[in-house]
């Protein structure tokens, strides 16, 4: 990315959504994630298969493109949670499912620091609706009510820890096609944003 470009106002909300270019994307953003530029990023994620296809059959066989896409991914997403000061969250999409039985079976504990979660959960987390403005909306307006009426929880998340992206990296091929939300873990809506989850 052209250092000019690098410069610019700071991104709230990236959308990331390039058919297989996932990684080099991030990669190539490197410089607005360097400068604490971007707050956060929306990506479709994985799987292996859909990263695989971006290198040349005929130069690597199905094996070492399997190898180098999952080092890669963790590549990448070790940058994310390091350097470039990301949090990273698993959203509702084709693998969320299947990534909370993975973690379930592996009895991972993603329970907050200092928060207990319940036996049968230590997974999901909730995030609720925050009026970040002051300006909440009118009582009567359609979105408020459906808000109300779901007890302000906008949706489920799953929060991909650090230590665990190199065993979630290799069984990503399994999990299907995910959406992975990183959120900059010192912007000024992070706190405010995390303080809206709860255990399911």
């Amino acid at each position: 990315m052209p250092e000019a470009l690098s410069l610019r106002q700071p991104i709230q909300f990236l959308k990331i959504d390039v058919e297989g270019f996932e990684l080099h994307a991030l990669e190539s953003a490197s410089k607005l994630f360097e400068r604490n530029l971007v707050d956060n990023v929306l990506i479709e994620f994985g799987p292996h298969s859909r990263w695989m296809n971006t290198l040349d059959p005929l130069r690597y066989d199905k094996k070492e493109r399997r190898r180098m896409t999952i080092k890669h991914c963790r590549r990448v997403l070790h940058q994310m949670t390091g350097p470039w000061g990301f949090d990273l969250y698993i959203l509702p999409s084709d693998g969320f499912e299947a990534t909370a039985e993975l973690f379930k079976r592996l009895e991972l504990d993603l329970t907050p620091d200092g928060t207990p979660g319940s036996f049968d959960n230590r997974v999901f987390h909730k995030l609720f609706a925050h009026d970040f403005n002051g300006k909440a909306f009118p009582a009567d307006d359609p979105f408020a009510v459906k808000m109300k009426q779901m007890g302000y929880h906008v949706t489920d998340l799953i929060p991909l820890k650090k230590k665990y992206i190199d065993h979630y990296s290799n069984d990503l091929e399994d999990m299907g096609e995910i959406y992975l939300w990183a959120i900059r873990r010192d912007s000024p809506g992070a706190k405010i944003i995390l303080e809206k989850t709860a255990m399911a």
